[in-house]
C-alpha cells in the first residue's frame, strides 16, 4: 500500500468503525455531529456526521493488502500482507484478550519472497488465512495458514523463530503453511 492509493476496510462487527490503509493503519470511529461540534482531530465526512481517529498502528512496513479477522474476538486483529511476502497479524485494540496475545506479532512466511497481493480469511473456519503472492517457479502463489498452529521446522534458526514483542513475550514465525 506504499506508493499507492489507500484502502478503507469497515470493521467485520461494527458498523461505526473502519480502518484507513496507507504507509501506517488508523482506526477511526463515526458518529453523528447533529447538535454538536467537531471533535478535535475529527474529519466531517457529511453535514451530520465525522469520523474520530481512535488508533494508530504503524509497526507494519512495506503494507500491500489487509484483512480483517472475521470474529467478534479478538475484535481488532488484523492480516498484514507485505512486499517481501510475509504476513504479519497486528492488532489496532487496546484490550488484549490473553487466549489472543500470543497471536499479535505472529508472521507467516513463505518459501521463496515475493509481493502479496491478497489476503482472505475463512468464513467457516476463522483460524485459517489465505495469502495470494506473485507467481514463483518453485512455490505455490495461494498460502492456507492455520493462524493457531504452533508448527515451526527445526531447520529454522531459534533465533529467527523468536522475535521480541516485549519483555517477556515471544512469537512465532510460522514456515509452513497448511496448503
Amino acid at each position: 500500500m506504499s506508493g499507492t492509493k489507500p484502502d478503507i476496510l469497515w470493521a467485520p462487527h461494527h458498523v461505526d468503525r473502519f480502518v484507513v490503509c496507507d504507509s501506517e493503519l488508523s482506526l477511526y470511529h463515526v458518529e453523528s455531529t447533529v447538535n454538536s461540534e467537531l471533535k478535535a482531530g475529527s474529519l466531517r465526512l457529511s453535514e451530520d456526521s465525522a469520523a474520530t481517529l481512535l488508533s494508530i498502528n504503524s509497526d507494519t512496513p512495506y503494507m500491500k493488502c489487509v484483512a480483517w479477522y472475521l470474529n467478534y474476538d479478538p475484535e481488532c486483529l488484523l492480516a498484514v500482507g507485505q512486499a517481501n511476502g510475509r504476513v504479519v497479524l497486528t492488532s489496532l485494540g487496546q484490550d488484549h484478550n490473553s487466549k489472543f496475545k500470543d497471536l499479535i506479532g505472529k508472521e507467516f512466511v513463505p518459501k521463496h519472497a515475493r509481493q502479496c497481493n491478497t489476503l482472505a480469511w475463512n468464513p467457516l473456519d476463522s483460524n485459517w488465512l489465505a495469502a495470494g503472492l506473485d507467481k514463483h517457479r518453485a512455490d505455490f502463489s495461494v498460502l492456507i495458514w492455520d493462524i493457531c498452529s504452533k508448527y515451526t521446522p527445526d531447520i529454522v534458526p531459534m533465533e529467527k523463530v523468536k522475535l521480541s514483542a516485549g519483555e517477556t513475550e515471544t512469537t512465532l514465525l510460522v514456515t509452513k503453511p497448511l496448503y
